[in-house]
């Protein structure tokens, strides 16, 4: 209250009144009237990216079950829902990384700017798309070499000469 008792008592043709004006109506009453706006396909990209980063977490404990697994048939499960879980990951970000430039672009050209570019940030997430994408790839390619591993059987029959 004190501070608007002596924005009244100020003579209103002062140089400091219109300072204090303008500071006062540039940090109180100029924000007040609009809401942030946040385009439904933000909300999708991030619902997307957030989702892709759950699959991610839970293909990441499959595979330490899998690693701690002695049974070979329960490893191979872990592994393969692991698989799955963080191919759908990897597809998930990959939608997220290509609709997010088409609608900001859309965006941005209704609001007629012509040069618009993105952050560092756009390339280091589809560098981790990339990462996460080789590293569903090893898991398939572990599978395949776990099993020619433990199932194959060396029989050795020597020579006649040698029994």
């Amino acid at each position: 209250m004190l501070l608007l008792e002596q924005f009244e008592k100020m003579d209103t043709n002062s140089s400091v009144f219109l300072l204090f004006h303008q500071v006062f109506h540039f940090c109180f009453v100029a924000y007040t009237c609009q809401r942030p706006t946040s385009p439904a396909y933000i909300k999708l990209v991030a619902a997307f990216l957030i989702t892709a980063a759950v699959l991610t977490f839970f293909a990441f404990f499959l595979n330490v079950f899998g690693l701690r697994a002695q049974d070979l048939h329960r490893k191979y499960v872990f592994y393969k829902f692991a698989t799955y879980l963080s191919l759908l990951g990897v597809f998930l970000q990959l939608v997220s990384l290509i609709v997010f430039p088409v609608c900001f672009y859309v965006e941005m050209k209704n609001f007629g700017y012509r040069n618009w570019e993105f952050d560092w940030s756009y390339g280091v997430a589809w560098g981790a798309t990339l990462f996460a994408f080789g590293a569903s790839l090893l898991l398939i390619c572990d599978k395949e070499h776990e099993e020619v591993y433990f199932k194959e059987k060396t029989i050795y029959n020597p020579p006649p000469e040698l029994k």
